[in-house]
């Protein structure tokens, strides 16, 4: 895959999520996805996930905070 090509996979799958369409989310996902967030936010806890389900379920949590459109 080329990076053109990622970068383009990457940005629908944000543009999906942050419509709150979690199905096209979704469809753009590796079935073993595996995600490790950071962050400066004293506090914030480790996010450490494997998986589609699991994925989902936090990246649902994280748009309810996030208006439409708003990573785009």
């Amino acid at each position: 895959m080329s990076e053109a090509h990622a970068v383009t996979i990457a940005r629908a799958h944000v543009e999906a999520w942050s419509n709150h369409d979690y199905d096209e989310a979704r469809k753009s996902l590796a079935a073993d996805v595996k995600v490790t967030v950071t962050t400066t936010i004293e506090g914030a806890p480790k996010t450490d996930l494997a998986g589609v389900d699991d994925y989902m379920r936090s990246l649902i949590e994280v748009a309810k905070t996030v208006g439409p459109a708003a990573c785009t």
